[in-house]
């Protein structure tokens, strides 16, 4: 059986650009000495780190989705 994983990954991918954009204000207002680059280069590396350990596994595991989604505390898209 092939399980559809896109609407899981969508809104893993969403997810993760929520926590990384929190942490990256959180960031820039104790370290002040931060540039614009430096934080892009932050974001672009953590978006990175997400894609490697959370979306690229589901993809290559679609079987796996309910537990990406119990872990994650993901509703199942409905019909």
């Amino acid at each position: 059986m092939v399980t559809d994983t896109t609407a899981l990954a969508a809104e893993m991918r969403y997810r993760s650009a929520v926590v990384i954009s929190a942490e990256l204000r959180r960031l820039a207002g104790r370290a002040r000495g931060l540039s614009e680059t430096d934080l892009d280069i932050l974001e672009t590396a953590l978006t990175d780190l997400a894609e490697r350990l959370i979306l690229a596994p589901l993809r290559a595991c679609p079987y796996r989705a309910d537990q990406f989604r119990r872990l994650f505390d993901v509703a199942e898209a409905g019909p």
